[in-house]
């Protein structure tokens, strides 16, 4: 009974991430469903979610402690796993540090994706492909002062506001 996260979509239906995966909650019929192999063949094991959020187009943006990333269809009932695409294609090397701490959408609709090695902002465009734009702390840039990052925050006047171990970053 342990949930790690919620999200409310733009239908009032209410996800949550859990230990065992990812469970919805129809406000209007009052019933849990439980995402299972089982109920939908073919979908992945999905572990312990920690992450929700929902794109402009209702695609559900789904990750887990693990640091794997899934967009899900709805209509389709597809998974489309996108792990490999994070941290500038780095192989991971622990799951601590693989992490994915926040799946955050911006004013304009973009989705954002923060793990301790950095920010992966995702590009989909308008044919539904997908590629991955990737800014950390390094020795070669001043985009942002220390790795790990820890969530990210957009003010009214459009500013994103970066929170790393070393402070914030804007």
């Amino acid at each position: 009974n342990n949930i790690y996260t919620a999200w409310i979509d733009k239908n009032d239906t209410i996800w949550l991430g859990t230990p065992e995966g990812l469970c919805k909650f129809d406000t209007h019929t009052k019933k849990f469903t439980r995402y299972t192999a089982s109920l939908f063949p073919g979908m992945p094991d999905l572990g312990n979610v920690n992450c929700i959020n929902e794109d402009d187009q209702g695609y559900l943006w789904i990750s887990n402690y693990e640091g794997k990333l899934w967009r899900y269809n709805r209509t389709t009932r597809e998974f489309l796993e996108l792990t490999s695409m994070l941290n500038g294609g780095q192989k991971q090397t622990s799951e601590f540090y693989e992490t994915i701490q926040v799946i955050y959408k911006d004013r304009v609709g973009t989705i954002w994706v923060v793990t301790p090695r950095g920010l992966n902002h995702l590009n989909v465009g308008q044919d539904k492909n997908i590629s991955v734009t990737f800014f950390k702390n390094d020795q070669s840039s001043s985009n942002l002062n220390s790795n790990p990052i820890i969530n990210m925050l957009q003010d009214s006047n459009g500013i994103f506001w970066i929170v790393t171990l070393n402070g914030l970053n804007t």
